[in-house]
């Protein structure tokens, strides 16, 4: 756990990255912020480790966008599924950042999973040049 808490001090960007599992994230990611994310070090009294940093959640779905909109198959948009999320980086002091969702992966042909992996690797690389412009 502290080489944990001491790599996600030392990051500006803390990036969730994860396959959507029945609208949330993996029980390992759940076990991970349990873990890492400890009361008296992330939140709550002193926990302050990480305040003013950046939390960004990536993640893939296996239905389409068409799938995760308001009346669509999940009859609610994507973003209604992040609040433990967002909650979470709002009780550690860090600033969300809108999230990034790719869907349908299983359906991605080459060139569309290329496309996704190439757009998400300039975003990571441009950091913090694009967080002014996402708010």
């Amino acid at each position: 756990m502290q080489a944990e808490q001491a790599a996600v001090q030392a990051a500006d960007l803390i990036v969730l990255q994860y396959p959507t599992y029945w609208y949330s994230p993996p029980p390992l990611l759940k076990l991970w912020i349990d873990t890492v994310l400890a009361h008296g070090w992330a939140h709550g009294p002193g926990g302050t480790a990480l305040a003013g940093k950046h939390l960004w959640c990536v993640t893939t779905t296996g239905g389409d966008r068409i799938a995760y909109e308001s009346g669509g198959y999940h009859g609610y948009p994507y973003e209604a599924f992040l609040p433990p999320l967002i909650q979470t980086a709002r009780l550690c002091k860090m600033v969300w950042l809108p999230p990034r969702i790719i869907h349908g992966v299983p359906s991605l042909d080459a060139d569309a999973l290329q496309a996704e992996a190439t757009a998400y690797r300039e975003r990571l690389a441009s950091y913090p040049a694009w967080v002014a412009d996402s708010r």
